[in-house]
């Protein structure tokens, strides 16, 4: 007797399972649906290699930017040791400008 009911449990299981698959999948695996999701997948792909593309020259601008500072702060360095010996001059010549 307990294996007969075990039996009809698994047996109402099946007719349960059968029915969801038939009316589920069928909808899940619609041919638009698929090419739908490939289709959005590839954009997916598309719009991640730009991204990576558009970070990795992101990188690169930001390494040029960082030279192009230090180069314009040695300028700056220079122009400021360049008035301070005119200054120096200026003061020693009586505030005059003999250049």
């Amino acid at each position: 007797m307990f294996v007969n009911q075990q039996t009809d449990y698994s047996e109402d299981l099946t007719v349960t399972a059968k029915q969801v698959i038939d009316t589920i999948v069928p909808k899940m695996l619609k041919v638009g649906l698929v090419e739908k999701a490939e289709s959005l997948i590839s954009k997916l792909e598309k719009t991640l290699s730009r991204f990576e593309l558009i970070s990795q020259n992101i990188i690169i601008v930001s390494e040029r930017l960082t030279s192009i500072e230090k180069q314009i702060k040695s300028m700056e360095r220079m122009q400021a040791v360049e008035i301070i010996k005119e200054a120096k001059k200026k003061r020693k010549n009586g505030g005059l400008d003999l250049n």
